[in-house]
């Protein structure tokens, strides 16, 4: 097959991929960090003579959806093309192309976390939740009056799957997906935690999905393992404003290296300090719940100030209200991941919103050393708007429940 054919589904990607990525789409800005590139390969990366760069502003190209034949999990193909002088302003057309970017893209979907009764061969049925199932599976012919009908969902490569769907019960009414559920199950090679998706495609289809309770590494070599050349390479030709790919795996167990220039520029507006409090979502259940935890931000300061030194990536350094194991090992955020609780003031641009507390040290605007505006600050009018929407949406198009921790 070729990489074209290949393609996914963006709604259904999306659905797979769950409501925490934000994956910036083709004709819209974002930055891209390398030194959270480097986290994806999990070891150490040698760059050479190549500048270590620690943001770069970019215009998205193109964004290729994809997915894994075996173990069937999604990932993305970015080309980035890297700004040279400064980033295009926006104007009220580019805004509503992005807020239109962004409803258009995710579709509405409901998730089920498997139980060990869901892929019992015995039981051979799934239990699906009730708001979900009267949201998105197809409404009973009432016409029939029978309590069964037949379901054909389209998975992420296309094939189509045909269940049984059962309104069983008077009160409380039950839905069940029967014959062909057991099939399904053994093909994809589900275990209990894992979950399934469902979600209608934009012509009215029903498509089902999977995520899946741990990431599988497909090995040395595989799809899923980012090479330090990769890496190298990507810099480099960012660095010399020549476009270049990067492959993106959602749940890669270290946060998205490729942020929407909207997004980040939010948080270089706050003028960050120890003590200022803050709440971050994660999610939980088996990627089907958005829950949020508080904090407060400890010390605001270079993760690594001799091999990035200026950089913003993980630089708030945080201590949590929740001390439960989930939240053990995060103890340094980006600023662009959290929401602020406290009342602080904002900055105008954007050396303030990186520089935490009054340091003398001031992060240099020109990161290619070319042009003074090569970083600018959002346009206060409608940049809240932008990112409240993206904030709502987030949490609002899957039918699950939010935690508020």
């Amino acid at each position: 097959m070729t990489e074209a054919e290949k393609r996914v589904d963006p709604g259904l990607w999306h659905a797979c991929a769950g409501d925490m990525i934000h994956m910036p789409l083709p004709d819209s800005y974002a930055y891209y960090f390398p030194q959270g590139h480097v986290e994806h390969t999990h070891t150490n990366v040698d760059f050479g003579d190549t500048p270590r760069v620690p943001m770069i502003p970019c215009k998205v190209i193109d964004v290729k959806f994809m997915a894994d034949s075996q173990p069937e999990q999604v990932y993305a193909k970015i080309m980035l093309s890297p700004l040279r002088n400064s980033v295009e302003v926006y104007d009220d057309v580019m805004l509503s192309r992005q807020k239109s970017l962004v409803l258009s893209d995710k579709l509405p979907y409901f998730v089920k976390t498997l139980t060990q009764s869901d892929v019992d061969v015995n039981s051979g049925s799934l239990s699906v939740p009730w708001d979900g199932a009267e949201a998105i599976f197809p409404k009973f012919d009432s016409s029939r009056n029978l309590p069964f009908q037949t379901l054909l969902a389209k998975d992420i490569h296309g094939e189509i799957w045909r269940f049984k769907h059962v309104h069983q019960g008077v009160v409380p009414r039950k839905h069940k997906l029967t014959t062909g559920w057991n099939t399904f199950v053994n093909k994809k090679s589900l275990v209990a935690g894992d979950s399934v998706v469902f979600t209608r495609a934009e012509n009215g289809g029903l498509c089902i999905g999977i995520r899946r309770a741990k990431v599988m590494n497909i090995g040395s070599g595989g799809r899923r393992e980012v090479r330090p050349e990769d890496v190298v390479k990507a810099l480099s030709s960012a660095v010399n404003s020549q476009p270049f790919e990067i492959t993106c795996y959602p749940h890669a167990s270290t946060p998205e290296f490729v942020v929407k220039e909207l997004s980040v520029n939010a948080a270089f507006c706050v003028n960050w300090c120890a003590g200022m409090r803050f709440k971050m979502a994660f999610e939980t259940d088996g990627l089907s719940r958005i829950s949020w935890f508080t904090g407060t931000v400890s010390s605001v300061q270079d993760v690594d100030p001799v091999l990035w030194p200026k950089s913003p990536w993980r630089r708030l350094q945080v201590n949590w209200d929740d001390k439960r194991d989930l939240l053990q090992n995060v103890t340094r955020v980006s600023p662009w991941l959290v929401e602020v609780l406290s009342n602080m003031s904002s900055s105008s641009g954007f050396p303030a919103g990186i520089q935490g507390t009054r340091q003398t040290e001031k992060v240099e605007l020109n990161l290619f050393n070319k042009h003074p505006d090569g970083l600018r600050p959002p346009k206060n009018e409608s940049h809240d708007d932008l990112i409240h929407v993206e904030t709502d949406l987030a949490i609002s198009r899957s039918k699950t429940k939010t935690d508020q921790i």
